[in-house]
């Protein structure tokens, strides 16, 4: 069954609470202080059947908290006018919350009507009404006349009340499950039990629910709905929830019941912001406010705004919350001055906790749109170098996997090896690798490969996009080798000086029998600029002829194989070899000898064993001696 909740709003004493008891017979005002001064302080509830939940919310100016936190999750408003008063201060400060929260359905109910016998101030009072509403989310909705003396419209209303069908989709799109908390108690023979409405998702009897920003997980032990058990509650339900594993401390109004490990608590957000049409505050950068986000009431710092704001306008902003919040993308909230407290404006989340660099921040803050689809595209864009999964982006929206699926199909976006992408997207990744390999090759004329992991890196590029990427050029514009990349087209071309050095350099490792030579000391002998002399020393090492044996030390290929030789010779008799052992075999001092040994034992040939070394797992005939 589809359940409604209904919510008054209206100034202190135009008879909210009276009207909702000739509606229901319910008293909303139980606290003993709300009866002494016949002013509702805190939040009531009463049913008008088994479908229908009525809030009645404070109209006094000092509990617009608790109105707001009792109007954030309605279907339907009741905006409630003593017709002997007509519009007043919290009157048009209800009409802006219910306007700023989008709430997408009401009535006017003028009341008091037994006390007015002048038609031409009753016409007066509906046509201010008419004014004020105009362009809001009530304009054109019915104004109907009730005495709660003489029960004049009390039937008309109850029976449009009664005909409501449910304005919330109830669709999966929504599988995270949220409850925004109202009211938290301990009942006797229970223990503890909260009540709010159901956000989004579904929750059942004796399954694990999260509590969040306190970070904690309990148990359902019972669930209630308009007053009777029920085995399940759903997106739009009314909802009484018994939990154990949970202390009082841990849940307070404002807090959230989830699906376990879904939303996460955040203390920063980008938003966007819109102030109402009258008033004299404006918004600008390290500004204070206070913030009223489903039924929690928090305080904000501006931390980055593009241009201070003043009625009427919008834009785009950075908050940074003084306390971990709660919240989702496109929930939205009420904004009121820090002193004195004056609602001056709403907006919606955006982004929770965005990625990047301070800079970055403020970029996207200027660029995301309010409209969810477009702003699911820009994520993905955002998100270029590091595709992201159908299911990260489900639960970044707190939506079902179907959901996010369709707005990939309506951005023509591709869902494809786990990753989310744009085929722009993707042209540009393929061309950033192929300019990259450009520059490298062009720097670098003499390399034929550089390592893919290398280039990862440098691009920024998740590994799984790299991979993707790479197959998709692969044998196409690049080549891809043993975990190296080329372009195709590269070609080494060696001039007649490069050739000359080379055969130099050919001939200055061959005479060194096993001596590593120093980068420096080939720098001494050729003419050459050392960067060249590097390039050259890795094509001999491509051709087969050189190794370079630690950082800007190299050998001669010939040199390393006779050396393995004497090493085969060494180990028939003997099983393992010291450094005075090594150093006496190739005439080297320590200084040479230590980096040729850490390189032998890098290349798998020997293996270190304490200050000796054995046979490695790569010895060329270690067969032969196993």
């Amino acid at each position: 069954m589809n359940q409604i909740v209904v919510g008054t709003a209206g100034h202190i004493d135009h008879g909210k609470t009276a009207l909702v008891k000739a509606l229901t017979g319910v008293n909303t005002d139980k606290l003993l202080e709300e009866q002494k001064r016949g002013m509702t302080i805190d939040l009531g509830f009463a049913f008008l059947n088994d479908r229908i939940t009525i809030i009645d919310v404070p109209g006094h100016e000092r509990f617009i908290r608790n109105m707001v936190a009792g109007v954030s999750t309605i279907d339907f408003v009741i905006l409630v006018i003593a017709l002997d008063d007509g519009i007043m201060p919290q009157t048009t400060e209800h009409l802006n919350i219910i306007d700023l929260l989008r709430i997408p359905d009401g009535v006017i109910v003028l009341t008091k009507t037994d006390l007015i016998e002048d038609n031409q101030w009753v016409q007066l009072v509906k046509d201010d009404i008419k004014e004020k509403i105009k362009g809001t989310n009530l304009e054109g909705k019915p104004i109907i006349k009730t005495s709660v003396n003489t029960d004049e419209g009390i039937k008309e209303l109850h029976d449009l009340l009664s005909s409501l069908k449910g304005v919330k989709d109830k669709s999966q799109s929504d599988v995270t499950f949220r409850l925004q908390i109202d009211r938290v108690f301990h009942k006797t023979g229970y223990g503890l039990i909260i009540t709010g409405t159901v956000l989004s998702g579904n929750l059942t009897t004796g399954s694990t629910v999260g509590v969040q920003p306190s970070n904690k997980m309990g148990k359902v032990r019972g669930l209630q709905s308009h007053g009777e058990p029920v085995d399940f509650v759903y997106k739009g339900d009314r909802a009484a929830v018994n939990l154990t594993g949970i202390e009082l401390f841990d849940v307070w109004r404002g807090s959230e019941l989830v699906t376990p490990r879904s939303i996460q608590p955040t203390h920063r957000a980008i938003v966007h912001i819109e102030l109402i049409q009258i008033t004299k505050w404006k918004l600008k950068a390290q500004q204070h406010i206070r913030i009223h986000l489903g039924t929690s009431e928090l305080l904000a710092k501006i931390v980055y705004i593009p241009k201070a704001i003043c009625a009427g306008e919008s834009i785009n902003a950075v908050l940074k919350f003084n306390k971990p919040v709660t919240t989702a993308l496109d929930d939205r909230f009420i904004i009121r001055t820090y002193s004195p407290m004056d609602t001056i404006g709403g907006g919606k989340i955006l982004d929770k906790d965005p990625e990047g660099n301070w800079k970055k921040i403020k970029v996207r803050c200027q660029e995301l749109s309010k409209q969810i689809s477009e702003r699911f595209s820009q994520f993905v864009t955002y998100s270029e170098n590091a595709p992201k999964s159908l299911a990260f982006w489900a639960n970044k929206f707190s939506k079902s996997k179907d959901y996010i699926h369709q707005l990939v199909e309506n951005n023509q976006l591709v869902n494809k090896g786990n990753m989310v992408f744009s085929e722009e997207g993707k042209e540009n990744s393929k061309r950033a690798i192929v300019d990259y390999l450009t520059i490298f090759h062009e720097n670098n004329p003499y390399r034929t490969f550089i390592n893919s992991e290398s280039v990862r890196n440098d691009l920024g590029f998740s590994r799984s996009w790299h991979d993707y990427i790479v197959s998709e050029l692969d044998e196409k514009e690049i080549k891809l080798q043993q975990g190296r990349l080329t372009l195709k087209s590269h070609k080494i071309k060696l001039s007649k000086k490069d050739e000359k050095s080379l055969a130099q350099i050919k001939h200055i490792l061959s005479n060194t029998e096993f001596l590593p030579i120093s980068l420096n000391e080939i720098e001494e002998k050729i003419q050459h600029e050392s960067f060249q002399i590097l390039e050259l020393l890795h094509v001999l090492k491509r051709q087969g002829h050189s190794l370079d044996i630690s950082n800007r030390l190299w050998m001669s290929k010939p040199d390393l194989d006779r050396l393995i030789e004497k090493l085969d010779e060494y180990f028939i008799s003997n099983e393992v070899l010291s450094v005075g052992e090594f150093k006496s075999m190739t005439n080297l001092t320590r200084k040479t000898a230590i980096p040729l040994l850490e390189y032998l034992d890098k290349s798998g040939i020997t293996f270190r064993r304490g200050n000796e070394r054995i046979q490695g797992l790569k010895f060329p005939s270690r067969s032969k001696h196993v």
